[in-house]
């Protein structure tokens, strides 16, 4: 922005004179340059959203807070999926996301806004994709940070609307994830259910490393394909997990199974709706050092 000049006051009568002209001249050419100014200078941009409509952040146990941006930058370079030398997406914007198909690959750093966190994702398909995340657990708290993931929406995010959970009689999903065994952090199912985020979140770990599931043990053994599994819930039932008795890195797992149990046993109502279906890691820590959580193998069969 220029600024107008103020003449001095001149010693002499004559010159006095000749220097108020001049700065009239001054003025008029200020204020045509401070008007050229003011009309190129664009109008301010409306705040973003930090929300989205056609694929929401998956949260998670400790919080259902919007995705925020992380504190420091991404790494400059990540390793793609197997078999995926030249990625149709990448990223490391907090929470973007990529679809195909019937699927979404989302980023998904839905509570790295207070801790230092960076977070990069390729893909080539929903499944054949990677992350390297960079986190730590200094603070102590066990946070859960990000959850990339890859999902399925059930819910119509236009109008609100789920299909009821009872609708599907076979909900079946193929997997095979491998991750890098340092820091803490779970390989999971996400179910939601009564929306997104709903009522009921379920879980599904087929790997842990380090980490607890919320909310007490009520059972133990339950035999859900080819696997044993343990049961933990909080007092609500808003979150259920399923852990397993030994990792999963690999295989097909009846999910209509696990929620079948659940409805029978009053830890959910019979009458939910479908929301989503996620798989991904709830990052906790990577011990501050770069690690790579691969995704080879994901589809779900309604």
């Amino acid at each position: 922005m220029r600024r107008r000049q103020m003449s001095r006051l001149g010693v002499a009568t004559v010159i006095g004179a000749a220097l108020a002209l001049v700065g009239v001249l001054v003025t008029t050419v200020a204020l045509s340059w401070h008007a050229d100014d003011v009309a190129a200078t664009p109008p301010a941009r409306p705040t973003p959203r930090t929300t989205t409509t056609k694929a929401p952040p998956a949260t998670t146990t400790t919080t259902s807070a919007a995705p925020t941006t992380p504190t420091t930058k991404a790494p400059a370079a990540t390793p793609a999926a197997a078999n995926c030398t030249n990625p149709a997406f990448s990223t490391s914007k907090a929470d973007d996301g990529w679809s195909d198909g019937d699927y979404y690959v989302q980023n998904n750093m839905w509570n790295a806004t207070d801790y230092s966190v960076s977070q990069k994702l390729a893909a080539c398909s929903a499944g054949n994709w990677s992350v390297t995340t960079t986190a730590d657990d200094n603070q102590g708290d066990g946070a859960v940070k990000t959850y990339p993931n890859v999902h399925k929406d059930y819910h119509d995010w236009d109008s609100g609307k789920e299909p009821p959970l009872r609708q599907y009689s076979r909900l079946a999903s193929t997997f095979a994830a491998t991750s890098p065994h340092t820091g803490t952090y779970n390989v999971a199912y996400d179910i939601w259910l009564n929306g997104v985020p709903g009522n009921r979140e379920i879980m599904i770990w087929t790997e842990n490393h380090h980490q607890s599931p919320a909310g007490d043990r009520v059972a133990g053994g339950l035999p859900f394909s080819g696997t044993t599994w343990d049961l933990y819930a909080t007092d609500d039932n808003e979150y259920l997990a399923f852990i397993p008795s030994r990792p999963l890195t690999k295989g097909t797992l009846d999910l209509r199974a696990f929620l079948d149990y659940l409805v029978k046993n009053n830890h959910v109502p019979a009458n939910s709706t479908l929301g989503q279906i996620c798989f991904g890691a709830e990052i906790v820590s990577t011990d501050g050092k770069p690690a790579t959580f691969h995704v080879t193998d994901f589809s779900v069969t309604d």
